[in-house]
């Protein structure tokens, strides 16, 4: 019963729409900066607690930090592009253009794909859900931000 179910799919073009597409790349992307944030977590608390033992001043402290703190604000500079890509299709669905959501999703790979060299920095490994992420916003729209 499944190949003809899946023939009738294919021949009536019932495949997800680009909006649905958009929706799961969106989410995918999402899962991707919440594996990245539970995966540095313990090694930035891990950090901190040698740097803060090890260290006489506070800039030292800062110095020491500079990598872990480089990933922490690129989750934040990732989420806000999720968070702006999201509106974009958002308006998409509500009628509006694609316009916003285009011109965020670049925005996003190039926010995720700064994640991956920020973990290599500091000896993480890459997840793969983060290059599946990246493969899946550069497909929809590159990576040419301009903002």
């Amino acid at each position: 019963m499944r190949p003809i179910v899946l023939a009738l799919a294919l021949w009536c073009g019932c495949g997800p729409t680009a909006q649905e597409t958009a929706q799961r790349t969106l989410t995918a992307s999402a899962r991707a900066v919440a594996v990245v944030d539970v995966n540095t977590a313990q090694g930035y608390a891990a950090a901190a607690a040698v740097a803060i033992d090890s260290v006489a001043t506070m800039a030292e402290y800062h110095d020491r930090m500079e990598a872990w703190n480089a990933i922490e604000q690129g989750l934040r500079i990732a989420r806000a592009a999720l968070y702006a890509s999201q509106a974009g299709l958002d308006a998409w669905i509500a009628g509006e253009s694609d316009g916003e959501f285009l011109a965020a999703v670049p925005c996003l790979t190039v926010s995720l794909a700064a994640l991956v060299g920020l973990l290599m920095e500091v000896g993480i490994d890459v997840p793969e859900p983060l290059m599946k992420a990246i493969q899946m916003t550069e497909a929809i729209a590159g990576s040419q931000c301009n903002v």
